[in-house]
C-alpha cells in the first residue's frame, strides 16, 4: 500500500485504485514535444503514486555524447536511445518519459507493442512556449526538433481522440504543475479524470 500524505486527499475508490496500480505496477507513457513539462509532471506524479521514473535521457548517453559531438542528437540517435528505453518499459513496469518526432508511426507500426497499449498522457503547451522554455535550458534542443515533435505531439492527440481512451492530453501553457499532477494520478489510477 502507498504511505503518502496526499492519500488523504483522495476518495476511498481512488486510494483502492491507486494501491491497484502500485501492486500491478502498470506501465505509463508521458509523452510531448520538447520544454511542454512533461519531466516535471512525470516525475511529481511518480513521487506521488510510489512509482519509479524513467527518462529517455537515461539511455542517451550510450548514444550521444555532447563532449566528443558538437552536433545535436540525430533522429536516429534519438531512435536508438529510445529503443534501449523500451527494452526496459517492457518488462520493467514504471512511468517513462521521452519526446519524439513521429509519435504516429511508432503507434501505427505499432513499433513497441507496450507502448501502443499503455496509457499515455501527451503534455502539451503552445508552440512559443515550449520555444521560449527551451532556449532558457542551459542544454537545449534544436530548435527545428522541437516543431517536429510538437506536430508529431499534434498528430498523436488527433489520433487518440479518436481511435484511444488510454490517452490523457493536458497543456502546461497556463496550468499550473500543481493543478494538472492530482489529474494525472488520478487518470493513471482509475482511467477516468472526472467523478
Amino acid at each position: 500500500m502507498v504511505n503518502n500524505p496526499d492519500m488523504q486527499r483522495l476518495s476511498a475508490g481512488d486510494r483502492s485504485a491507486l494501491n491497484k496500480m502500485v501492486s500491478n505496477r502498470e506501465t505509463a507513457f508521458v509523452v510531448g514535444p520538447p520544454a511542454a513539462g512533461k519531466t516535471t509532471i512525470g516525475r511529481a506524479v511518480a513521487s506521488q503514486i510510489g512509482a519509479e521514473f524513467h527518462t529517455i535521457d537515461d539511455w542517451t548517453s550510450y548514444v550521444y555524447s555532447p563532449s566528443r559531438q558538437v552536433e545535436p542528437m540525430s533522429d536516429a540517435q534519438i531512435d536508438e536511445a529510445l529503443s534501449l528505453l523500451f527494452k526496459e518499459a517492457t518488462w520493467h513496469e514504471s512511468i517513462y518519459e521521452f519526446a519524439h518526432h513521429d509519435y504516429l508511426g511508432l503507434l501505427r507500426q505499432n513499433v513497441y507493442p507496450v507502448f501502443t497499449t499503455a496509457r499515455k498522457v501527451i503534455v502539451m503547451a503552445s508552440l512559443e512556449t515550449c520555444h521560449a522554455r527551451n532556449n532558457a535550458r542551459p542544454s537545449r534542443v534544436r530548435s527545428s526538433y522541437v516543431e517536429r515533435a510538437w506536430h508529431s505531439a499534434q498528430s498523436l492527440i488527433g489520433l487518440c481522440s479518436e481511435d484511444f481512451r488510454n490517452a490523457l492530453v493536458i497543456d502546461t501553457t497556463c496550468t499550473t504543475i500543481g493543478a494538472i499532477v492530482p489529474t494525472v494520478v488520478k487518470f493513471l489510477t482509475s482511467g477516468r479524470v472526472n467523478e
